[in-house]
């Protein structure tokens, strides 16, 4: 890996650092075709 990569992958693994977004993410991956706003929001309060 060069540092180019190194710099991109450590921004993206900080965007990712916070439970909300690795919530919202593994949620649209587990339903990719049923990951609207509305599916989000019933998921979320359901699991809070």
């Amino acid at each position: 890996m060069d540092a180019a990569q190194a710099v991109d992958l450590a921004a993206m693994f900080k965007a990712l650092a916070d439970p909300v977004r690795l919530r919202l993410l593994s949620l649209t991956a587990s339903h990719p075709l049923a990951a609207g706003v509305a599916h989000i929001k019933t998921s979320v309060s359901q699991q809070s």
